[in-house]
C-alpha cells in the first residue's frame, strides 16, 4: 500500500524496480549536491572571517540615519523659502487676533538636522539588533 509516481513523458514508474532505483538515484545525487553546497558555504564564512569581514548583512543603522539626514536636509532646503513669512487668525466676536511669523534661524536648522538624525538612529536600532542576532543563512534568506 503506497502512493506510486508514474511520469509518462520520461518513463519513470515507481511502481517497479526500475522506477524506484532511478528516484533513489536522484535522492542520492540531491543529497550530495546538497552536502556540497553546504561545504563551500561554510569553507567561504571561514575565509571571509579570516579577511576581517564581518558577517550578515550591513547594519541598519547606519542606512536609517542616513535616509533620515536625507530627509531632514530636503525639509531644511524646503522651509527656506518659507523664511519671514507671517499670518494672522482673528475672531470676530471678540476682536483678538494671533499672529504667527515664521523666521528660519542657523541654530533652529541645526537643531531640525540632529533631530532628523537621532530619529533615524532611533528607527533603525531595533532592526539592526535583530539583523545581528539572526543566523547568517537566516538572514541570507531573508534579504
Amino acid at each position: 500500500m503506497g502512493i506510486n509516481f508514474v511520469s509518462l513523458h520520461e518513463g519513470v514508474d515507481t511502481s517497479t524496480p526500475n522506477g524506484r532505483l532511478v528516484f533513489g538515484i536522484f535522492a542520492s545525487i540531491a543529497e550530495f549536491e546538497r552536502e556540497l553546497v553546504r561545504c563551500r558555504v561554510r569553507s567561504g564564512l571561514a575565509a571571509a572571517r579570516t579577511r576581517g569581514k564581518r558577517r550578515g548583512r550591513p547594519r541598519a543603522v547606519v542606512e536609517s540615519t542616513l535616509l533620515a539626514v536625507i530627509g531632514g536636509v530636503l525639509g531644511c532646503a524646503l522651509a527656506i523659502p518659507m523664511n519671514g513669512l507671517s499670518t494672522s487668525t482673528g475672531q470676530t466676536t471678540s476682536f483678538s487676533e494671533v499672529a504667527f511669523a515664521f523666521k528660519i534661524t542657523p541654530p533652529g536648522l541645526i537643531a531640525g538636522m540632529v533631530f532628523a538624525a537621532l530619529m533615524g538612529f532611533a528607527g533603525g536600532l531595533l532592526p539592526a539588533i535583530r539583523a545581528a542576532r539572526l543566523p547568517i543563512t537566516t538572514a541570507l534568506r531573508e534579504a
